[in-house]
């Protein structure tokens, strides 16, 4: 099933871009970004008999902004992310979404107003005390999950150029095939990878891996995708188009792929919609 991201309108409740969506032809929305409401829920299930619905990472967003951070050594970040993602549990049964997805973790606490831009240099956690850290609470959060009957997806982390070139070192987790393979080997059976397309693109060019290799590395724990382009250098989540780079390696087993794409109407993401659907079907 293709899905639209509804992250790319940010002024408003999701809700609200759901109802626009709904409205320009699309009922698989992948709940993400938006707007705080207090309401959101009620909202949302007034539409759950006309739109499939799965919940994303930092949804729904909470009244008092934070950086959601599962591998944070600051035990109020990490408190604080681990009840996000109970009430996006709850969201996702009270919805009817049988998986529940959110980001790998960083070995920092960034400020709100640096994500999606350059992170300033600071004292970066030790990476396998941040690991550990990451590895209990996705145990924590997959023990309730699969209580509930949902499956969970960890998605690959993005590293630009400018924060590479800030830090001097990767400051994330779940950037390169190795440690991905490592955290998926060490979860439990209910987690797989969510392969961010785009993230990967940039990774391998900071970083100099090869994306096509990664790919056949981690093939068999990628349980879905996000699919967006840009120019390798940033996560820009640029329209796509019949020549991007990833449509000839997606796995023809996956059932959830998701357009992460900003700054279209819903009328234009509902062409985007279609053009996935029409080359993933063809190469089906």
């Amino acid at each position: 099933m293709i899905y639209v991201s509804s992250a790319g309108i940010k002024n408003q409740p999701a809700w609200k871009t759901c109802v626009d969506l709904f409205n320009h032809g699309i009922n698989n929305i992948e709940l993400s970004g938006g707007c705080y409401d207090p309401d959101q829920l009620i909202n949302l299930k007034k539409l759950k008999n006309k739109i499939n619905f799965q919940v994303h990472n930092y949804f729904p967003p909470p009244a008092e902004s934070f950086v959601f951070n599962l591998a944070s050594l600051s035990p109020d970040i990490s408190k604080k992310s681990l009840d996000h993602v109970e009430t996006a549990l709850q969201f996702s049964i009270e919805l009817g979404c049988q998986r529940y997805s959110f980001h790998a973790g960083f070995l920092l606490d960034p400020q709100v107003s640096e994500l999606g831009r350059s992170i300033k240099n600071r004292e970066l956690y030790d990476r396998d005390e941040a690991s550990k850290i990451f590895m209990d609470n996705v145990n924590i959060i997959a023990d309730k999950a699969s209580k509930m009957g949902i499956s969970l997806l960890i998605e690959n982390n993005v590293l630009s150029s400018k924060n590479f070139a800030e830090f001097k070192c990767n400051p994330l987790l779940m950037t390169e095939a190795e440690e991905c393979i490592t955290i998926m080997n060490n979860s439990p059976s209910n987690v797989n990878l969510l392969l961010d397309l785009a993230h990967l693109n940039v990774s391998s060019k900071t970083i100099g891996f090869d994306k096509e290799v990664f790919l056949t590395k981690c093939s068999k724990y990628i349980g879905a995708y996000h699919l967006s382009d840009n120019n390798e250098l940033e996560d820009s989540n640029n329209s796509i188009s019949k020549k991007s780079w990833f449509w000839k390696h997606l796995k023809n087993s996956i059932d959830y792929f998701s357009l992460e794409i900003y700054g279209l109407n819903a009328i234009e993401l509902n062409e985007q919609f279609k053009l996935a659907k029409t080359i993933i079907e063809k190469n089906n």
